[in-house]
């Protein structure tokens, strides 16, 4: 990056939510921040997001990138990752908005702990219409899980090291997802230019391997506003199957690939590569029951587990049988460690991060 460009790259994902993108794109307008570049990236949408997109790019800040049809918000995360100029990035839905002082005091951090790839934070979750999310909304059980989790985030550390940051994202994504702020010279070193496409959790991939890359900072001020509401594609039942798929496949794919660049990830690696792919084997069996398995998945998790240079195809049936002592192992230590922790986790519960810890009963949680 020139001395001249951008410090911060903003990356919007837009698929039909021209009524939430104008109160983004003015929550960013009105930083105290300025020195920073918006793409736009307009993924086919059916509404007229395109147009609206469009009346901000008087901001000579502002930039649309569009296509059709729609191809999912993995290849938009990918585009991104390609387009991005900016020292820092960060990645974030259309319909979540930014509060005023977000890339001040995420800046301001970052050139405070060179050590940092990453830093994530706290929200206020809205309804459709801007208001505060109530407790009593159907919506509020989201919110409220992820209220609790922050009641626990805010007794770590301020600045997590590497390795405990793995194993606490590798156990499960704790992080907000519209707070996460990266240091791009991280994520270039750790994502290859063929990123794989993940459509329902990329902001966990993200995620861990910035972990890996370097220390993970919090910031417990409440700078994102973070919009919940029926219409988003994650509360659309038709995705469930793809969904429960990427969350088994990613600590996976993800602690496969940062083995290469990380000694952290490397070891954790060697450690748990095996229960890693032998619950992906049970989730996967389940999907095959439900009609909902994808045989392209299946040669993405084997490609990790066994080594990205294997070429020979893979059938569920031959790794359930090659497996199928470990697949019956590690699935009840898994059962034995779920009953240990106070949620279920959607990563390994075998790590036993002392996060989780404590009775699964919510009443019973410490602190709430």
């Amino acid at each position: 990056m020139s001395a001249s460009g951008p410090l911060v790259s903003i990356a919007v994902f837009s698929y039909n939510t021209a009524r939430y993108l104008p109160a983004l794109c003015h929550s960013i307008q009105a930083q105290t921040y300025g020195n920073y570049e918006v793409l736009i990236f307009e993924d086919g949408s059916t509404d007229n997001s395109v147009e609206v997109a469009s009346s901000f790019l008087k901001d000579e800040r502002f930039q649309l990138i569009a296509w059709k049809p729609n191809k999912g918000l993995g290849h938009g995360i990918t585009t991104s990752l390609e387009r991005i100029r900016g020292e820092h990035a960060l990645l974030i839905a259309a319909d979540d908005e930014l509060k005023p002082d977000f890339l001040k005091r995420r800046v301001a951090l970052m050139e405070q702990h060179p050590e940092v790839a990453m830093i994530h934070g706290t929200a206020e979750f809205i309804d459709e219409s801007g208001g505060l999310l109530p407790e009593t909304s159907p919506l509020g059980g989201h919110a409220s899980l992820m209220r609790r989790i922050e009641k626990r985030v805010r007794q770590l550390p301020p600045v997590m090291d590497s390795a405990e940051a793995l194993r606490l994202l590798l156990q499960h994504n704790v992080v907000c997802a519209p707070s996460i702020f990266f240091r791009a010279s991280a994520t270039r070193r750790m994502i290859p230019p063929a990123l794989a496409k993940w459509d329902w959790a990329g902001d966990w991939f993200l995620c861990l391997l910035h972990a890996a890359a370097g220390k993970v900072a919090y910031d417990p001020e409440p700078l994102v506003r973070y919009r919940i509401h029926a219409s988003s594609m994650s509360h659309q039942p038709r995705f469930i199957g793809p969904k429960q798929a990427e969350i088994r496949m990613i600590p996976l794919c993800m602690l496969s690939l940062a083995a290469k660049n990380s000694s952290e990830a490397a070891r954790l690696w060697s450690q748990y590569r095996k229960p890693f792919y032998a619950l992906w084997l049970r989730r996967a069996l389940v999907l095959k029951r439900a009609g909902l398995l994808n045989d392209a998945w299946l040669q993405t998790a084997a490609t990790a587990y066994y080594g990205h240079d294997r070429k020979t195809p893979v059938s569920l049936r031959g790794e359930i049988a090659c497996h199928a002592f470990d697949i019956a192992w590690y699935g009840l230590k898994e059962s034995l460690a779920r009953r240990r922790q106070w949620m279920p986790v959607s990563g390994l519960a075998q790590l036993d991060h002392s996060f989780f810890a404590g009775n699964n009963k919510p009443e019973q949680e410490a602190g709430g």
